[in-house]
């Protein structure tokens, strides 16, 4: 029979499964046959029935418009660019501190990148919508450090009154 995840508790090991034919089955972790991921919403599955209970789970495809997308993986969850893309908008905020902005905003700019690689690996859309943004926020922090270091240099320095020395 097929049919398709409507929830997984992860805590209690057990969930439910509507099949093609609008019946819902309730299903334990136990039955579900692939160990790299844990179930969740959407995914596609063929399983055999006992009663009200789905066993013998297998997964056909996720749930999502390409149905080829990696399901979240329980053991590895930051490997789908969410986390870096989180950490590249922190570093283009942290770009703003004084002194040490160039920093922050190269460090967002390059996380960014990397959240970007990640998440077209894994084809998440989250991942590379927090990636982008934290690319252009790193560089748009990166422009107005310059602009402004340019600025405070011309003041400080004369350059512009006519006095070099």
């Amino acid at each position: 029979m097929k049919g398709s995840i409507l929830s997984f508790d992860q805590a209690a090991g057990s969930g439910l499964i509507r099949a093609d034919d609008g019946k819902r089955y309730q299903f334990s972790g136990q039955n579900w046959s692939d160990r790299t991921s844990a179930p969740f919403p959407g995914v596609l599955v063929d399983f055999e029935t006992s009663g009200e209970m789905a066993r013998d789970i297998i997964v056909l495809r996720t749930g999502n418009a390409a149905g080829t997308a990696a399901m979240p993986n329980a053991d590895d969850a930051a490997s789908n660019g969410n986390l870096l893309g989180g950490l590249s908008i922190a570093g283009g905020v942290l770009g703003f501190v004084p002194g040490f902005g160039f920093i922050f905003s190269v460090a967002g700019l390059v996380l960014g990148i990397l959240a970007r690689k990640q998440a077209k690996s894994t084809a998440n859309g989250t991942g590379a919508t927090l990636g982008a943004i934290g690319i252009a926020l790193s560089c748009i922090v990166f422009v107005i450090e310059i602009v402004v270091g340019i600025f405070l240099g011309a003041v400080l320095f004369g350059v512009g009154s006519g006095k070099l020395w």
